[in-house]
Protein backbone atom coordinates (compact mmCIF):
# COMPACT_ATOMS: atom_id res chain seq x y z
CA UNK A 1 0.00 0.00 0.00
CA UNK A 2 1.13 3.61 -1.27
CA UNK A 3 1.21 6.04 1.58
CA UNK A 4 0.62 9.71 0.08
CA UNK A 5 1.62 12.60 2.57
CA UNK A 6 -0.42 15.46 2.30
CA UNK A 7 1.14 18.94 2.42
CA UNK A 8 0.24 22.51 1.18
CA UNK A 9 1.30 23.88 -2.09
CA UNK A 10 4.08 26.57 -2.02
CA UNK A 11 1.65 28.54 -3.73
CA UNK A 12 -1.17 28.43 -0.75
CA UNK A 13 1.93 28.92 1.71
CA UNK A 14 2.89 31.96 -0.14
CA UNK A 15 -0.80 33.45 -0.44
CA UNK A 16 -0.92 32.74 3.42
CA UNK A 17 2.71 34.86 3.89
CA UNK A 18 1.38 37.37 2.24
CA UNK A 19 -2.12 37.56 3.98
CA UNK A 20 -0.39 37.55 6.93
CA UNK A 21 2.36 39.94 6.38
CA UNK A 22 -0.50 42.52 5.02
CA UNK A 23 -2.67 42.26 7.92
CA UNK A 24 0.40 43.00 10.09
CA UNK A 25 1.48 45.93 7.89
CA UNK A 26 -2.10 46.89 8.11
CA UNK A 27 -1.75 46.73 12.45
CA UNK A 28 1.74 48.44 12.43
CA UNK A 29 0.26 51.27 10.21
CA UNK A 30 -2.61 51.84 12.56
CA UNK A 31 -0.77 52.05 15.43
CA UNK A 32 1.66 54.36 14.10
CA UNK A 33 -1.60 56.95 13.05
CA UNK A 34 -2.98 56.67 16.41
CA UNK A 35 0.60 57.31 17.76
CA UNK A 36 1.19 60.02 15.64
CA UNK A 37 -2.38 61.73 16.21
CA UNK A 38 -1.47 61.55 19.40
CA UNK A 39 1.45 63.24 19.32
CA UNK A 40 0.42 66.21 17.20
CA UNK A 41 -2.34 66.84 19.72
CA UNK A 42 -0.43 67.07 22.38
CA UNK A 43 -2.31 63.92 24.30
CA UNK A 44 0.97 63.08 25.98
CA UNK A 45 2.06 65.15 29.29
CA UNK A 46 3.55 68.15 28.12
CA UNK A 47 6.32 69.81 30.07
CA UNK A 48 5.87 73.33 31.38
CA UNK A 49 8.80 74.26 33.28
CA UNK A 50 11.53 73.64 35.35
CA UNK A 51 12.42 75.04 38.50
CA UNK A 52 15.28 74.40 40.80
CA UNK A 53 14.67 76.34 44.47
CA UNK A 54 16.86 76.42 47.34
CA UNK A 55 15.91 74.24 50.33
CA UNK A 56 15.09 76.66 53.21
CA UNK A 57 16.34 80.41 53.38
CA UNK A 58 19.40 80.43 51.40
CA UNK A 59 20.69 83.56 53.45
CA UNK A 60 24.37 83.42 52.10
CA UNK A 61 26.20 82.73 48.69
CA UNK A 62 27.47 80.63 46.89
CA UNK A 63 24.12 79.37 47.00
CA UNK A 64 23.65 76.18 48.78
CA UNK A 65 23.89 72.56 47.71
CA UNK A 66 20.60 71.61 48.07
CA UNK A 67 17.86 72.20 46.37
CA UNK A 68 14.12 71.07 45.65
CA UNK A 69 13.44 70.55 41.62
CA UNK A 70 9.91 71.65 40.72
CA UNK A 71 8.87 69.90 36.98
CA UNK A 72 5.55 71.55 36.14
CA UNK A 73 3.55 69.37 33.28
CA UNK A 74 -0.07 69.11 31.69
CA UNK A 75 -1.51 66.20 31.41
CA UNK A 76 -4.38 65.53 29.00
CA UNK A 77 -4.17 61.86 29.46
CA UNK A 78 -7.68 60.07 31.01
CA UNK A 79 -5.55 57.89 33.68
CA UNK A 80 -1.18 58.84 33.75
CA UNK A 81 0.40 56.13 35.79
CA UNK A 82 3.62 58.12 36.56
CA UNK A 83 6.34 55.54 38.11
CA UNK A 84 9.84 57.45 38.18
CA UNK A 85 11.78 60.87 37.23
CA UNK A 86 15.24 61.24 36.19
CA UNK A 87 17.05 64.53 35.93
CA UNK A 88 20.13 64.90 34.27
CA UNK A 89 22.94 67.27 33.87
CA UNK A 90 24.75 66.34 30.45
CA UNK A 91 24.86 62.57 30.16
CA UNK A 92 25.20 62.28 34.49
CA UNK A 93 21.67 61.72 36.57
CA UNK A 94 21.86 64.33 39.62
CA UNK A 95 18.71 63.09 41.27
CA UNK A 96 16.02 60.54 40.53
CA UNK A 97 12.64 58.94 42.04
CA UNK A 98 11.15 55.89 41.68
CA UNK A 99 8.37 56.15 43.87
CA UNK A 100 6.13 59.29 45.52
CA UNK A 101 5.50 60.30 48.91
CA UNK A 102 1.67 60.77 49.00
CA UNK A 103 0.30 64.07 48.87
CA UNK A 104 -1.78 65.57 51.07
CA UNK A 105 -4.48 66.42 48.33
CA UNK A 106 -4.77 62.85 46.84
CA UNK A 107 -8.00 60.69 46.89
CA UNK A 108 -6.70 58.40 48.85
CA UNK A 109 -4.79 60.47 51.63
CA UNK A 110 -7.34 59.75 54.12
CA UNK A 111 -7.28 56.03 54.03
CA UNK A 112 -3.26 56.07 55.29
CA UNK A 113 -4.36 58.94 58.12
CA UNK A 114 -3.28 61.85 56.50
CA UNK A 115 0.23 60.81 56.39
CA UNK A 116 0.58 63.16 53.31
CA UNK A 117 3.08 65.86 52.20
CA UNK A 118 1.92 69.29 51.78
CA UNK A 119 4.64 71.99 50.00
CA UNK A 120 4.44 76.04 50.72
CA UNK A 121 5.75 78.75 49.28
CA UNK A 122 7.37 80.90 51.63
CA UNK A 123 6.88 84.69 52.15
CA UNK A 124 9.18 86.05 54.49
CA UNK A 125 7.01 88.47 57.77
CA UNK A 126 4.93 90.14 54.89
CA UNK A 127 3.38 89.09 51.96
CA UNK A 128 4.14 90.97 49.15
CA UNK A 129 6.52 93.63 50.88
CA UNK A 130 10.49 93.65 51.58
CA UNK A 131 11.56 92.54 55.10
CA UNK A 132 14.87 90.79 56.46
CA UNK A 133 13.29 87.50 56.42
CA UNK A 134 12.27 87.34 52.62
CA UNK A 135 14.51 84.65 51.15
CA UNK A 136 17.62 85.32 48.53
CA UNK A 137 16.19 84.61 44.96
CA UNK A 138 15.65 81.50 44.35
CA UNK A 139 13.91 81.58 47.19
CA UNK A 140 12.72 78.95 49.49
CA UNK A 141 9.70 76.09 49.81
CA UNK A 142 8.79 74.40 53.04
CA UNK A 143 6.93 71.38 54.04
CA UNK A 144 4.42 69.67 55.96
CA UNK A 145 2.09 67.25 56.50
CA UNK A 146 -2.11 66.86 56.67
CA UNK A 147 -5.28 66.25 54.10
CA UNK A 148 -7.23 68.64 52.09
CA UNK A 149 -5.00 70.64 49.87
CA UNK A 150 -1.54 69.57 48.40
CA UNK A 151 -0.16 73.41 49.03
CA UNK A 152 -0.21 76.12 51.08
CA UNK A 153 2.10 79.16 51.82
CA UNK A 154 4.40 79.92 54.93
CA UNK A 155 5.70 83.16 56.73
CA UNK A 156 8.53 83.10 58.68
CA UNK A 157 6.30 83.01 61.61
CA UNK A 158 5.13 79.45 60.75
CA UNK A 159 8.57 77.95 60.32
CA UNK A 160 9.72 75.26 62.88
CA UNK A 161 5.85 75.36 64.23
CA UNK A 162 2.97 74.56 61.26
CA UNK A 163 5.83 74.51 58.26
CA UNK A 164 9.31 72.50 58.61
CA UNK A 165 12.20 72.40 56.68
CA UNK A 166 13.86 69.01 55.23
CA UNK A 167 17.36 69.40 57.22
CA UNK A 168 18.16 69.62 61.08
CA UNK A 169 21.53 70.36 63.05
CA UNK A 170 22.50 66.94 62.11
CA UNK A 171 21.64 65.98 58.80
CA UNK A 172 18.80 66.28 55.40
CA UNK A 173 16.41 63.69 54.53
CA UNK A 174 17.39 61.94 51.74
CA UNK A 175 15.84 62.56 48.50
CA UNK A 176 12.46 62.09 47.92
CA UNK A 177 9.59 63.26 45.41
CA UNK A 178 5.87 63.76 45.18
CA UNK A 179 2.78 65.22 43.09
CA UNK A 180 1.28 68.55 44.09
CA UNK A 181 -2.03 70.13 41.89
CA UNK A 182 -0.30 73.67 41.84
CA UNK A 183 1.92 75.65 39.73
CA UNK A 184 4.72 77.22 41.43
CA UNK A 185 4.79 81.28 40.86
CA UNK A 186 7.20 83.85 42.59
CA UNK A 187 7.89 87.66 42.68
CA UNK A 188 10.75 89.73 43.81
CA UNK A 189 10.21 92.00 46.27
CA UNK A 190 13.73 93.61 46.23
CA UNK A 191 17.42 93.43 44.14
CA UNK A 192 18.05 90.00 44.85
CA UNK A 193 14.50 88.97 47.68
CA UNK A 194 12.56 86.40 46.31
CA UNK A 195 8.61 85.50 47.45
CA UNK A 196 7.26 81.85 46.55
CA UNK A 197 3.78 80.70 45.96
CA UNK A 198 1.29 78.02 44.64
CA UNK A 199 -1.16 79.05 42.09
CA UNK A 200 -3.69 75.66 42.82
CA UNK A 201 -5.36 73.79 40.10
CA UNK A 202 -8.54 73.10 40.26
CA UNK A 203 -10.52 69.36 40.53
CA UNK A 204 -7.02 66.90 40.47
CA UNK A 205 -7.12 63.29 40.56
CA UNK A 206 -4.37 61.72 42.29
CA UNK A 207 -4.33 58.21 43.27
CA UNK A 208 -1.34 56.96 44.68
CA UNK A 209 -1.06 53.04 44.30
CA UNK A 210 1.90 50.49 45.52
CA UNK A 211 2.92 50.89 48.92
CA UNK A 212 6.41 50.90 48.93
CA UNK A 213 7.24 51.77 53.01
CA UNK A 214 7.99 54.93 54.72
CA UNK A 215 10.59 57.53 54.29
CA UNK A 216 11.77 60.36 55.82
CA UNK A 217 10.71 63.61 54.75
CA UNK A 218 11.16 66.30 57.28
CA UNK A 219 12.49 67.19 60.19
CA UNK A 220 9.77 68.56 63.09
CA UNK A 221 11.20 71.12 65.18
CA UNK A 222 8.10 70.82 68.15
CA UNK A 223 8.42 67.24 68.63
CA UNK A 224 12.48 66.78 67.85
CA UNK A 225 11.70 64.11 65.80
CA UNK A 226 11.93 63.14 61.79
CA UNK A 227 8.39 62.76 60.01
CA UNK A 228 8.32 59.90 58.24
CA UNK A 229 5.11 59.11 55.26
CA UNK A 230 4.34 56.75 53.46
CA UNK A 231 5.45 55.87 49.37
CA UNK A 232 4.55 54.59 46.37
CA UNK A 233 5.43 53.28 43.54
CA UNK A 234 2.82 54.78 40.81
CA UNK A 235 0.79 57.94 41.01
CA UNK A 236 -2.49 57.49 38.93
CA UNK A 237 -3.19 61.41 38.06
CA UNK A 238 -6.48 62.31 35.84
CA UNK A 239 -6.11 65.29 33.37
CA UNK A 240 -5.06 68.01 34.60
CA UNK A 241 -1.96 70.66 35.61
CA UNK A 242 0.88 69.08 37.87
CA UNK A 243 4.16 69.75 39.69
CA UNK A 244 6.26 66.93 40.43
CA UNK A 245 8.21 68.18 43.64
CA UNK A 246 11.75 66.36 43.85
CA UNK A 247 14.04 67.23 46.80
CA UNK A 248 17.43 66.62 45.76
CA UNK A 249 19.99 66.99 48.56
CA UNK A 250 22.95 66.57 47.09
CA UNK A 251 22.54 68.36 43.65
CA UNK A 252 24.73 71.70 43.43
CA UNK A 253 24.11 73.67 40.48
CA UNK A 254 24.20 73.02 36.97
CA UNK A 255 26.22 74.45 34.15
CA UNK A 256 24.74 73.39 30.42
CA UNK A 257 21.84 71.96 29.21
CA UNK A 258 19.36 69.58 31.59
CA UNK A 259 17.02 66.77 30.69
CA UNK A 260 14.22 65.18 32.65
CA UNK A 261 13.26 61.78 31.98
CA UNK A 262 9.44 60.95 33.10
CA UNK A 263 8.76 57.47 32.86
CA UNK A 264 5.05 55.70 33.05
CA UNK A 265 3.63 52.22 32.57
CA UNK A 266 4.04 52.01 29.29
CA UNK A 267 6.47 54.51 27.63
CA UNK A 268 9.32 56.88 28.95
CA UNK A 269 9.25 60.58 27.87
CA UNK A 270 12.88 63.03 27.18
CA UNK A 271 12.50 66.76 27.90
CA UNK A 272 15.01 68.84 26.97
CA UNK A 273 15.92 71.85 28.94
CA UNK A 274 18.01 74.83 28.38
CA UNK A 275 18.65 75.57 31.94
CA UNK A 276 17.16 75.36 35.32
CA UNK A 277 15.02 78.73 35.83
Amino acid sequence: MTTRKLGISSIIAEILLVAITLALSAVVYSWTMVLMNMLSKGVFPQLSEVIAVAEGIPATKPLPSSYFILISFRNTMRNFELQSVRLYFGDNVVCQATSFVLSGGASNARDYNCKAVRVAGYYGLVKGALDDDDAIYPGAYFVSSGCGSDVGEASANDIGVSWFKVVSDTGKAPPWATVVAGIPEGTFVGSDRYETYFNPTPSPQETYVGYSGDVKVYYNDTSGTWVYLPSFNTVKLGPGTYTIVMWCPHLGMPTGKVKVEIDSSSYSLTYYVKSLS
